[in-house]
């Protein structure tokens, strides 16, 4: 946590933490711990007092509406099979158990991710914050980070803010959004360009400055294989970012009246 990193000073006390709830909630199934409810409340706390929040928001998934709206392909690569479905159910069967006894506002709406409602609150309250820590593992959620925002992964016990994003992921934060759409997400079923992978889009994204630049100058000229593919299927970028830039699209994928039940359980 908080203390295993180089800090000079105190630690303001005024301090927002942010957490991916099932994100989290997987550390127990991964470890096959069925019971974990009081010991999931238990890690948050002393995650707050790690971190000196004095304001903690635990984030539920509800899937997304939106996203699979727009492309119903999202996620669709998850299948599972009978005996992995029932101990999934059981296992959510615990960790709403576990939200159920957090002391901290819990927000969770059907058809919203928690990486949308991430979004939301990074952008309009934690300004309100000295720090805004995000609890997760989930890379995604490196797309919210700035100067006062920073995700910290329980797995690797590593933080990742804007000083250090380029010896994380090779390349300037200020292109990371272009380099996703370019490389798509395996995980989520979104796919990229094809021969396009992390070190291919930097460079593209160096040269032409972002995956929208990118997408208004093509096709763009070369025989190789990958250019031929970027031309080809460039209708990919628009898409992507409408499925993968949180902070430009969390508005539409929460949805107005979840906006304004949002509002009212953190004041």
């Amino acid at each position: 946590m908080i203390d295993e990193f180089d800090y000079e000073g105190n630690i303001p006390q005024n301090n927002l933490l942010i957490v991916d709830s099932l994100n989290y909630g997987f550390k127990y199934k991964h470890k096959g711990t069925k019971v974990f409810a009081a010991s999931f409340v238990r890690d948050i706390a002393s995650f707050a007092k790690s971190y000196s929040a004095s304001k903690v928001i635990v984030l539920g998934d509800g899937g997304s509406s939106y996203r699979k709206g727009i492309y119903p392909e999202y996620k669709a690569n998850r299948v599972y099979n009978e005996e992995d479905r029932l101990i999934f159910e059981e296992f959510l069967e615990e960790y709403n158990r576990a939200l159920n006894l957090c002391p901290y506002p819990v927000l969770k709406f059907r058809g919203v991710e928690a990486d949308d409602i991430a979004a939301y609150l990074v952008d309009n309250i934690s300004i309100n914050y000295d720090n805004t820590w995000l609890l997760s593992t989930d890379k995604d959620w490196d797309l919210m980070l700035s100067d006062g925002v920073s995700r910290f992964s329980y797995i690797n016990r590593r933080e990742v803010n804007i000083g250090n994003f380029e010896e994380h992921y090779g390349y300037p934060y200020g292109m990371h959004i272009s380099v996703k759409v370019l490389q798509g997400d395996s995980g989520d079923n979104i796919k990229g360009i094809a021969g396009v992978g992390v070190k291919r889009a930097y460079a593209l994204v160096r040269q032409y400055g972002s995956a929208f630049n990118i997408y208004n100058k093509l096709p763009l000229p070369g025989s190789q294989k990958f250019i031929q593919e970027l031309n080809n299927s460039g209708d990919l970028i628009p898409l992507n970012y409408d499925l993968m830039d949180l902070l430009e699209t969390y508005e539409e994928a929460i949805g107005i009246e979840n906006i304004k039940q949002i509002e009212e359980m953190i004041k």
